[in-house]
């Protein structure tokens, strides 16, 4: 091996070993980097300019529909008014209202509330707004059945739409031409009594009417219901869902069932149940066309608990309020974590300070960590390195997130593809017109790999994740370094070729 092989032997060595460790370094690693960029980039005055409140009001509907949300947002006077953070509280005597948070609320029923705001810059900046909640008008409804040929004896419900998106059993009643034939029960669903045909349709107590669906009973084997269990299981988590199973006599003909809870921990919803909170449950299943024929079932629901946190690092203008980006990593793969109240803080508040709900607002240029600890168990916690500038924080990402990908991926890549080329060039394939584009296929190949196995280690670092994007942006910095190589190879092999030829 010649002493340049060794020296690019060595190089490519030392690059890819590069690209390896950095691949298990923290997320937390790059604040040298952000650090430097600020130092670059980042020139402004190193204090802020903080611009007082001096006015409050409330943005938002005065009204909510019931089974609607609305979202109410603060509006500062002047509209540059540096800490944005509000403190809010609502009165609800008549609990119309349930408060989802961050001032986003959902209509529950008839009523009134008022909602309070109060400046966290300024505490004697408040606003409230008073706010009903009300029944959407009824405007349409539609009627639909897979139970439009019944035989004599069995149940059939009907499905029903409106413009309004929570209906209510009490906003409209179930109608049958001749009762007769088909008539309602007090849950709404509908039986053949006698051979026929009629028309059933639903109708709204301010006069609305759907379309009608003609039913028709004929005469046939009906097998009532004499038995029903509940075989499915007595445990599920809390945001989970499974399919309902019950189990029915072998040859009944009619498997409706009406499902009553004791309270409100689980709910069934089109054949599954569903995990509302933790608690216990009892729930009684009754058949529909035997109403004689039940049974009840404990289920117990249980809580997801959180395994970790994720922390976003971001960068912040100073001045600015912004809320830090987490995310609580549930035990249970799919289900959202149960209890999601968590602590932050800073360990610095002369440059960046933070509050109960995780909003932000910087005073001066400088990183400080936030940290994020979950309240039910404060062992589960995580930080992250906030950045505070004098430019546009997401202006400060974008340089940020271009330089980590075109100098930590793309160039070192690139770089690396030279050595590789350079050095399969003068150790394989020397007796092949084709070396070049075979040695380049295989260095390729090798980027390729390299890249993967770099973005796969990304999952032992903390705070980082695999990416397809940049196994695409490492292996394109990669193939460039080798096409560049491989042209100037094949520039150098055609002249010497020429020459060759000339001197004969």
């Amino acid at each position: 091996m010649k002493k340049r092989d060794i020296v690019y032997l060595a190089l490519f060595i030392a690059f890819s070993g590069l690209i390896i460790g950095e691949a298990c370094v923290p997320s937390s690693g790059s604040s040298l980097q952000s650090k430097f960029l600020a130092w670059i980039f980042d020139n402004g005055s190193k204090e802020a300019t903080i611009i007082s409140p001096n006015g409050l009001t409330i943005q938002g509907e005065d009204k909510i529909y019931i089974g609607q949300k609305n979202i109410y947002k603060p509006v500062f006077n002047p509209e540059n008014t540096s800490d944005k953070r509000v403190n809010y509280y609502i009165e609800d005597t008549d609990e119309c209202v349930e408060d989802l948070g961050n001032m986003n609320f959902l209509g529950l029923k008839d009523g009134s509330f008022t909602l309070f705001m109060t400046s966290v810059a300024d505490s004697s900046l408040k606003s409230q707004m008073s706010i009903s909640v009300m029944k959407e008008p009824i405007t349409s409804l539609t009627i639909s059945t897979s139970s439009a040929n019944l035989i004599k004896g069995m149940s059939g419900i009907l499905n029903v739409e409106s413009n309004v998106l929570k209906l209510l059993d009490s906003d409209y009643y179930y109608v049958s031409d001749n009762t007769d034939i088909v008539s309602f029960d007090e849950d709404g669903y509908f039986f053949g009594k006698n051979i026929g045909s009629t028309d059933i349709y639903v109708k709204s107590y301010t006069g609305i009417e759907s379309n009608h669906i003609e039913i028709s009973v004929t005469s046939g084997v009906f097998n009532p219901v004499s038995e029903i269990n509940y075989t499915g299981d007595n445990s599920i988590y809390a945001g989970q869902k499974k399919t309902l199973s019950l189990a029915f006599n072998s040859n009944a003909s009619d498997l409706k069932y009406l499902a009553e809870s004791d309270n409100e921990s689980v709910r069934i919803d089109d054949g599954n149940l569903i995990g509302l909170e933790p608690g216990k449950s009892n729930i009684t299943f009754t058949s529909v066309s035997n109403k004689s024929v039940k049974t009840t079932a404990s289920i117990e629901v249980k809580e997801v608990k959180a395994k970790s946190i994720n922390v976003s690092e971001a960068s912040i203008q100073y001045g600015k309020t912004q809320r830090v980006n987490f995310s609580l990593v549930p035990e249970i793969e799919g289900l959202p974590v149960t209890y999601k109240d968590v602590d932050f803080s800073s360990s610095d508040p002369s440059i960046a300070s933070i509050d109960d709900l995780g909003r932000i607002v910087g005073y001066k240029k400088g990183n400080v960590r936030i940290k994020v600890e979950w309240k039910e168990d404060p062992s589960i916690s995580e930080e992250a390195i906030i950045s505070i500038t004098s430019m546009d924080g997401e202006k400060f990402d974008n340089i940020n997130y271009w330089t980590r990908k075109i100098i930590g991926h793309f160039s070192v890549f690139m770089v690396t593809g030279v050595f590789g080329l350079l050095l399969a060039y003068d150790l394989f394939f020397k007796n092949q017109k084709l070396r070049i584009l075979f040695n380049g296929l295989i260095n390729v190949l090798y980027g390729f790999s390299l890249a993967g196995i770099s973005e796969l280690l990304q999952m032992t670092a903390k705070g980082r994740g695999p990416s397809f994007k940049d196994v695409g942006i490492d292996t394109s910095g990669y193939a460039l370094g080798v096409l560049i190589v491989g042209i100037i190879l094949l520039i150098i092999q055609l002249k010497r070729s020429h020459k060759n030829k000339s001197q004969k």
